[in-house]
């Protein structure tokens, strides 16, 4: 095994844990769902996160777990449109109505900014970055 594989895998177990601890000690008391989620219906990007660690290198991971925090931040943005009406009409359908930010790791906004340049994120919000 290459030193690169190894490195790779052992940021892989990392990512896994880090997110594992999110959804047991802090997802559940954060009192807002991730926005792909609530307007999509589909696993939160944790969820997703954790699946794409599991299964992936590290490095198509990340790229995978980028293109859903930019989907959740437009997911964000379609939410915050939404009028009282819609929002009344999702909740009663069963959706979480209007989520505030993405169900990412405690430290996505710390991993954006420092692997993608970002800066100035307020809350997590992934929709506010722009990490092109």
């Amino acid at each position: 095994m290459s030193v690169a594989t190894t490195v790779d895998a052992g940021m892989s177990v990392v990512a896994v844990k880090g997110i594992r601890f999110y959804q047991k000690w802090i997802s559940p008391y954060k009192g807002f769902r991730c926005a792909h989620h609530a307007l999509h219906g589909q696993g939160s990007c944790s969820h997703f996160g954790l699946h794409a660690f599991l299964e992936h290198p590290f490095s198509e991971a990340w790229r995978l777990l980028r293109a859903r925090f930019k989907e959740c931040g437009a997911a964000y943005a379609v939410l915050m449109s939404e009028s009282e009406k819609e929002k009344r009409k999702r909740r009663s359908s069963g959706g979480d109505g209007v989520a505030s930010m993405c169900d990412d790791m405690l430290t996505t906004c710390f991993f954006v900014e420092m692997f993608e340049g970002c800066s100035g994120v307020e809350s997590c919000d992934i929709a506010a970055c722009s990490c092109e």
